[in-house]
């Protein structure tokens, strides 16, 4: 394990050299504000005290930003880095922007298939049992464009056959304010909530709620993942970067990143393998129309798409 831990630093150290012949510059680190609680602060601080080093000595600039903020940084090319969910990067890979590395947790042992959607409903609602159920109900979600509180349940919806678009009578969007959803669906303001695979956990956690009080739709069983969950699981939250990054810069931050430490609860930098089901999800939504636009990647320009409103 020594000889690994030295071959890596010999590894870093190399790369590092090649970093300072590269122009001197700022770099922009964007950081998706919903990351926490689901990647926890402790790790999301660490790792951007790892890019600082590797691009070191060139100045790191942080921000965090909310999801459409963070969007049109990609698109722009303003921001060099940025963590996200995979399926943001995936859309604008016709751009430039890629997929570096995927956070990994010890909520589930594969990269490949951590994030999802879980649909959730009032313990004593007995008219709601399966996704059929759930058509022409009021629906509260996170944003359009959120990947584990929106589109990943889209998705789920379409691959049975039904019109996202049309699904629901109507859907709430609640930003950053996701304890909302719960309470929505607690107060029967809402007939569903949807929530990202582990944040029920987190929410419990904090006495949000208790998981008596509600019922989960269509609950999916997968060994690799301990968090509930109604949809397939795709890729987790992403480190990517955008075609203004110089290669030697980036492999120095890649290089330090898989030899970062896993923090706090366990969460680490590690490689994901395949994006199939998240690029095949984003095609399946291409009909959806909604309030905002939507990229689906792959060269493919934009993607209309609204939803319920």
């Amino acid at each position: 394990m020594n000889k690994i831990l030295r071959l890596i630093a010999a590894v870093i150290g190399f790369l590092l050299l090649n970093v300072q012949a590269e122009e001197q510059k700022e770099y922009t680190f964007a950081i998706n504000s919903a990351v926490t609680p689901l990647l926890h602060a402790a790790f999301v601080n660490q790792t951007i005290k790892t890019v600082e080093r590797a691009v070191a000595p060139a100045k790191l600039k942080v921000m965090y930003v909310e999801l459409p903020e963070l969007e049109r940084l990609i698109e722009d090319h303003q921001a060099d880095f940025f963590i996200s969910a995979a399926a943001t990067i995936r859309r604008y890979q016709d751009l430039g922007a890629r997929d570096v590395l995927t956070a990994s947790s010890p909520f589930s042992k594969n990269p490949n298939r951590s994030e999802g959607s879980l649909f959730i409903v009032k313990a004593d609602r007995s008219d709601i049992n399966s996704v059929s159920d759930l058509k022409d109900k009021r629906a509260a979600a996170g944003r359009p464009t959120a990947f584990g509180m929106y589109l990943a349940a889209m998705g789920e919806i379409a691959a049975d056959g039904y019109d996202p678009k049309t699904f629901f009578r109507s859907t709430q969007f609640y930003g950053l304010n996701r304890d909302q959803i719960i309470k929505d669906v607690l107060n029967g303001k809402a007939d569903v909530g949807i929530l990202r695979a582990c944040y029920l956990e987190d929410a419990v956690n904090r006495k949000v709620v208790t998981t008596d009080q509600l019922k989960f739709i269509n609950l999916k069983s997968d060994p690799d993942h301990i968090c509930l969950h109604s949809t397939r699981l795709y890729p987790n939250w992403s480190f990517g970067s955008n075609p203004s990054v110089p290669p030697a810069v980036l492999s120095a931050v890649a290089a330090g990143l898989i030899a970062q430490k896993p923090v706090g609860i366990g969460l680490y930098w590690s490689v994901a393998s395949d994006y199939t089901a998240v690029d095949n999800l984003l095609k399946s939504l291409g009909s959806v129309l909604t309030s905002g636009s939507v990229r689906s990647g792959s060269g493919s320009g934009l993607l209309n798409i609204a939803f319920g409103s």
